[in-house]
């Protein structure tokens, strides 16, 4: 049976229970006992999923870690590779090289600007970048908790289910 329904049908055994003012007959009691049990196995089981989910996710995590970290080490070596040609052509005074496969070449790349003292640059050429602003919310937190009144937020209790 779904989790869902043991639920249900807990939940309305207790509404009888209640309703009967705490009396249980044999019968009812039976039910609840066999209701309780099944429910607890039914919790662990969906718990064991949701550990076996979490293990699958950390295998997967840590592939990726793997994998990005092969790429910036694939990437790193093609940049050094390219200097390298670059290095060879330019004293080789090359700016084409044909191969069979492949045409290699040098090429300018767009003008670009290095700033040696920004003080020295006229109002023209600097722009203004806005600064971001967003609640800081552990001082907020902080607050709350403290017994200050915070305009536009409230302290907030929420659960979540831990699995051990």
């Amino acid at each position: 049976m779904q989790l869902y329904k043991l639920a249900d049908e807990y939940q309305a055994l207790l509404l009888a229970v209640e309703a009967s003012e705490g009396v249980l007959d044999e019968d009812s009691e039976k039910a609840l006992d066999e209701i309780q049990e099944d429910f607890a196995a039914k919790v662990e089981n969906v718990a064991k999923l949701v550990r076996a989910r979490e293990a699958e996710r950390d295998a997967i995590k840590a592939e990726a870690d793997r994998l990005a970290k092969r790429a910036r080490a694939c990437d790193g070596q093609a940049r050094w590779l390219k200097e390298y040609i670059k290095h060879q052509m330019m004293r080789a005074k090359r700016e084409v090289v044909e191969g069979e496969i492949l045409k290699v070449r040098l090429q300018n790349n767009p003008a670009s600007c290095n700033v040696l003292d920004q003080s020295a640059l006229p109002e023209d050429f600097i722009r203004e970048i806005p600064a971001k602003f967003e609640p800081d919310k552990k001082s907020i937190i902080a607050a709350l908790k403290d017994g200050a009144k915070v305009p536009g937020a409230e302290l907030v209790q929420g659960q979540s289910v831990r699995i051990r």
